[in-house]
């Protein structure tokens, strides 16, 4: 018994060895560089991992369509929270387009780690989810293993100990619907935004139940909220009710630069 013991670690440090000198000579014939900052021999380095905030931050309230006229009391606010751990710019939105773009598996995992490290779970969702639903994301992406979101969903599940489940997918289509228009009570950048809004079509998977299931959605970007509003839709036609979402990091508000312009 000891005997085979011995030969199984003998065995799993040869192979930790040959697969070090092997990406060792990967990295002399394909050098690398900080997905964020450029920083040599790094994917993403400490710095760039620290632009991450340490918990989630609740950013619902810039997500423009996601803000809704609620039927209980006339309140426009969100149907559940959204967390993100940044703004989308700088050494951040920097990271996430090079990963975005490019098929690297240890990039894959330094984000992997990133979003693991993170807390703050208790505060974006409205109770503990059942599952762990992912934006979806086109073919394409998926079969050439850039499927990002796919990661961070990963991530969030073993952060929380709740499986994944990806039954949502993108019918490529928009679909309009008015809101109150002309309403008085709304504040005035709400008002811009009443006239009409937007929302991706996204479906679930044909058999798909979610019937008395808690949802958390996981995307790699937020930015007006239509993706997510849709996602939403998907999930209550399903029977599902969705608690929160969370995502890497969230555009600017364009409330506010619709006032200044893009700073």
């Amino acid at each position: 018994m000891g005997k085979n013991v011995r030969e199984a670690w003998a065995d799993q440090r040869r192979v930790g060895a040959c697969h070090r000198a092997w990406q060792t000579t990967l990295d002399l014939c394909f050098p690398r560089w900080c997905a964020g900052c450029g920083a040599y021999d790094e994917d993403l380095c400490e710095q760039c991992r620290s632009a991450f905030g340490k918990r989630w931050d609740r950013v619902e309230e810039h997500l423009p369509y996601l803000q809704l006229v609620s039927p209980i009391d006339g309140e426009i606010r969100a149907p559940f929270p959204v967390g993100a751990l940044g703004e989308y710019s700088g050494v951040r939105s920097r990271a996430i387009v090079r990963w975005k773009n490019t098929v690297d598996q240890r990039l894959d995992e330094a984000f992997y780690d990133v979003v693991l490290s993170r807390s703050g779970y208790d505060e974006i969702a409205l109770c503990w989810p059942h599952v762990i639903v992912p934006m979806p994301s086109s073919r394409q992406r998926i079969r050439a293993d850039r499927y990002v979101v796919g990661v961070l969903a990963a991530a969030v599940s073993a952060a929380m100990g709740v499986p994944v489940t990806p039954i949502l997918f993108s019918a490529h289509t928009s679909s309009w619907r008015h809101r109150i228009r002309g309403d008085r009570r709304l504040s005035r950048p709400a008002q811009f935004y009443d006239r009409r809004v937007k929302s991706k079509l996204i479906k679930c998977c044909a058999g798909a139940d979610l019937s008395g299931c808690d949802v958390l959605l996981v995307d790699d970007v937020v930015t007006t909220g239509a993706t997510v509003l849709g996602a939403w839709k998907a999930v209550q036609s399903c029977g599902g009710r969705v608690i929160g979402a969370v995502a890497l990091a969230a555009a600017h508000n364009p409330r506010q630069l619709r006032g200044r312009g893009h700073m």
